[in-house]
């Protein structure tokens, strides 16, 4: 098993052969369970086991000890070299799959699921750590006999080849990949992520707009079918002057919350960043400024009011009107806009029959655009007939915007009838 020479003492000095070596590395590689190793060289790996296991036993000779454990630690080190691996294209593929599959192989597509099983199986053992066989100590005792004989090595003098920066290096190629993937799953994961915070307050306004839809119910039964009115006036001013309950209409939609038929949070939605409803009490009449509104509330002055349940197809409360947003700070309106409480993808919508949906759209079913007055509307589709054929974008871009550019709303207009859905502000 291996070659003797003598000292000049004329003792003898144990020396490996290249066979030996051979086997020491197998015997690593088979994670140091003997019955693991190729039976050619078996034989010499179980020397090879018993050998380190009575070193790190018994006391010997320390140059003899020094020279066993350079070649144990030099085949540790050829064990250790990374190695850069390819995969095929097959197995990227089933990579991806296992990953979109949550690394559950049953989901994964049947043609993949036998390479994503070994890559399940590959998974493990980084995960579980090896047993290693024989009657030798546990891993622990056996990695500590280890570090114990370099130390004494060191001790004696002897220098050692292998330095501690060699064994920590971390390939730049390994970092350049991990960050690689990294990047990759945050590419994946955020758009995924983001989509469900986005569902997850989207059911939460709906959930609002349900308890709303009950507070208004009960409003109206004590209240002779009345929707809320915080104050008798009868319009003229502007209706969006948010925080002055006597000519705002938000002050209408608060008396629900102020007569406690709802609470506060139930009128806040989560996809407004401004609203602060957590400072809102029963005691408060109105919000604070037009930017905490999450839901606009059908105008209430002027004209002949619907009741609750009639009629009952008609927008009572939605998410909160992008046009009177643009247009309270004297900006070009687009009609066609979607609320901006879910990121333009739509608004939910309660209707006088205690329905709530969810709309990628302001119009109706029955054509009413839920964010202008019928007569507005009116102008504007009689504008857009008299655009030239080269004006006709216009209209489809800028989302029913007039020829000469000015805001379609001032905040004193008022539904036409009581089948005229308008919500602001």
């Amino acid at each position: 098993m291996s070659r003797d020479h003598s000292n000049p003492d004329g003792s003898k000095q144990y020396q490996p052969c290249q066979a030996d070596c051979a086997a020491i590395d197998a015997l690593i590689e088979a994670q140091w369970n003997v019955k693991d190793v190729p039976s050619p060289m078996r034989d010499r790996a179980a020397r090879a086991f018993a050998l380190i296991h009575a070193a790190s036993h018994a006391p010997t000779d320390d140059q003899a000890a020094a020279r066993l454990v350079d070649k144990v630690c030099d085949a540790m080190e050829r064990a250790i070299t990374p190695t850069n691996y390819l995969l095929t294209p097959d197995d990227e593929e089933a990579v991806d799959a296992w990953q979109l599959a949550e690394h559950r192989t049953s989901k994964v597509p049947g043609s993949l699921r036998e390479r994503a099983a070994k890559l399940d199986a590959l998974g493990a053992l980084l995960t579980t750590p090896p047993a290693i066989a024989g009657p030798a100590r546990s891993t622990d005792q056996l990695i500590d006999a280890t570090l114990s004989r370099l130390q004494q090595a060191q001790q004696a003098g002897k220098p050692r080849r292998i330095e501690p920066a060699r064994i920590r290096k971390f390939p730049i190629g390994d970092l350049v990949s991990i960050a690689a993937m990294l990047l990759l799953g945050v590419a994946v994961i955020w758009p995924i992520a983001a989509s469900g915070r986005s569902h997850m307050q989207q059911l939460a306004c709906r959930s609002n707009l349900a308890s709303v839809a009950s507070g208004l119910g009960l409003y109206s039964g004590d209240n002779t079918g009345q929707l809320p009115m915080a104050t008798a006036s009868l319009g003229g001013s502007p209706w969006w002057d948010v925080g002055v309950p006597e000519r705002s209409n938000s002050a209408n939609l608060f008396t629900l919350a102020r007569t406690q038929y709802t609470t506060p949070k139930a009128l806040a939605c989560g996809g407004n960043p401004n609203c602060d409803s957590c400072q809102l009490t029963c005691d408060d009449r109105d919000w604070k400024n037009i930017e905490q509104v999450s839901y606009s509330f059908r105008v209430m002055f002027g004209g002949k009011n619907p009741t609750w349940h009639s009629p009952a197809d008609v927008v009572v409360l939605s998410d909160k009107s992008p046009v009177v947003s643009r247009a309270v700070r004297g900006q070009v309106v687009f009609p066609a806009e979607n609320s901006p409480n879910h990121d333009g993808r739509g608004q939910n919508v309660l209707a006088l029959d205690g329905s709530a949906k969810f709309m990628t759209t302001p119009i109706t079913a029955n054509g009413d655009n839920m964010w202008l007055p019928r007569g507005i509307e009116a102008a504007l589709a009689q504008a857009a007939q008299t655009l030239k054929p080269g004006q006709s974008g216009l209209i489809e871009i800028r989302g029913w915007v007039s020829p000469n550019r000015m805001e379609p709303i001032k905040g004193i207009e008022t539904p036409a009838d009581e089948r005229d859905s308008f919500v602001g502000p």
